[in-house]
């Protein structure tokens, strides 16, 4: 008996580091769909999908998601497919909008429950896309890929519209930092860039590049892309 309860004493903490995460599946609503090898119009499939299959979603997007279906991983519109979450509502995507002036306010924390003073599960950079799954007082109900929790209503903004897809690709020799914002320093990197990566360019200002990528909408200095593929 002794032996059972320091067995389930040492198990309990593995227990409760599930609580807020989430593999977050989607399914396909349109008759019929596609995983695409890039978010482009016209690109050969990879992958035909019907309606009714299921997907993992890697990464939100605004146009199109990062998916993978089995074992396939592709790029699928947004409009094709409704999250499992939300029971087949319509999707509400929103962004995370946070002062990046103050590095302390540059990140949102993603909470366990809808409290301020809850276990904080993860921190959000400004920027980064989050489905919308309810409110409660003053913090929204928020899904990513990975986690599932609760965020301050002022620190996400809701107008995210679909956006025309422009794709570029990282043109340079080294990765290229992805930055909160138009400002050079370590702290202000979102995440790093391959040569080659596509993005879907939001507007090109003064020299850094407003971009989408991975479900992040960020900045990075221009002369690094190109409208041409990488060979």
């Amino acid at each position: 008996m002794k032996r059972w309860l320091i067995l389930i004493c040492l198990l309990l903490p593995c227990l409760g580091a599930a609580e807020g995460e989430l593999v977050l599946t989607a399914t396909v609503s349109a008759q019929e769909s596609a995983l695409l090898p890039l978010p482009l119009d016209g690109e050969d499939p990879v992958l035909i999908l019907e309606k009714g299959d299921v997907l993992t979603i890697t990464a939100l997007g605004s146009s199109y998601c990062e998916a993978i279906a089995g074992d396939t991983p592709g790029y699928i519109p947004l409009t094709d497919i409704a999250f499992d979450i939300l029971e087949g509502q319509p999707t509400r995507l929103g962004e995370v909008d946070v002062s990046p002036t103050n590095l302390m306010f540059g990140r949102m924390t993603l909470r366990e429950e809808a409290s301020g003073k809850s276990k904080g599960l993860c921190k959000l950079a400004k920027g980064r896309l989050v489905l919308m799954l309810g409110e409660e007082g003053d913090m929204y109900h928020l899904a990513v890929p990975g986690y599932i929790g609760y965020g301050l209503k002022k620190q996400i903004s809701t107008a995210v519209e679909p956006l025309p897809y422009t794709i570029y690709y990282v043109n340079n020799d080294a990765p290229v930092h992805l930055r909160l914002d138009s400002r050079y320093g370590e702290n202000w990197v979102v995440t790093k860039l391959e040569p080659g990566t596509p993005v879907q360019l939001i507007k090109n200002p003064n020299g850094w590049a407003q971009v989408e990528v991975g479900g992040q909408r960020g900045r990075m200095v221009a002369e690094f892309l190109s409208e041409e593929p990488p060979q």
